[in-house]
């Protein structure tokens, strides 16, 4: 293959990729709108609920409804939404094991996760596991917002080092100085960084880590523990 033809080959798969990309956004804002067709059919399926209730248990509240349906389009617009969520359902399906046969392609680059853990001492005891399965003993975090903490306190008490915009904490005093931060009102917002890895507390529950693929995947492994939640 000559050089010319490589390199429309690689701009062609870029552009591909570009376009992966454009399409998942779509669907996220795609997603926002069937979180309200979600809604309504959850509101469909109560009011039916109570309806069928209510036939049971009064005669005439049955016959009423009879002539109210009669004279509706009820019962045409119920048999053609639910055809319609039949056939949603079948490519919905079918489209998802596509996706699953496909996600190893992008699977193979990835370099950050979220896991979402039941509550945040199992997210402490995570990250804790995490730094002493690869043996690191010191990290520096970032607080995006520092709230009620003073710093040189957090200083004094932890033996946390100022460097710079950051600070950089021995290992092994990480979950007392955690628990100190969300005591003081910082409950997500901070970022530890290791030589390996980088985990940001995006809410009291949530860690978005950063790391090379092989580690991610020993991180998997790690977060199964403390029963995590990852996609």
């Amino acid at each position: 293959m000559d050089l010319q033809a490589e390199q429309d080959k690689k701009a062609s798969l870029l552009g591909r990729a570009k376009n992966v990309e454009k399409q998942l956004f779509r669907l996220k804002k795609i997603q926002k709108e069937e979180k309200e067709k979600s809604n309504a059919l959850n509101e469909l399926v109560s009011e039916l609920e109570k309806i069928r209730e209510t036939i049971l248990e009064n005669t005439e509240a049955k016959k009423a409804l009879e002539k109210t349906v009669e004279e509706s389009q009820l019962v045409q617009l119920f048999s053609e939404i639910k055809k319609e969520l039949a056939r949603e359902e079948k490519e919905l399906r079918e489209t998802n094991w596509k996706l699953a046969e496909l996600s190893p392609i992008l699977e193979e680059f990835r370099n950050q996760r979220e896991y979402c853990f039941e509550n945040s001492q199992s997210a402490i005891e995570f990250f804790s596991t995490a730094l002493e399965h690869y043996s690191i003993e010191k990290v520096k975090f970032q607080i995006e917002i520092m709230g009620i903490v003073d710093p040189q306190g957090l200083e004094e008490k932890f033996n946390v080092v100022k460097k710079g915009t950051a600070y950089e904490a021995s290992t092994n005093s990480i979950e007392p100085l955690i628990h100190y931060l969300k005591k003081n009102g910082i409950k997500k917002g901070f970022v530890f960084s290791s030589e390996l890895f980088k985990a940001n507390w995006k809410a009291e529950k949530n860690l978005l880590v950063k790391a090379e693929k092989n580690i991610l995947k020993q991180l998997d492994s790690i977060a199964i523990q403390f029963s995590a939640k990852y996609s």
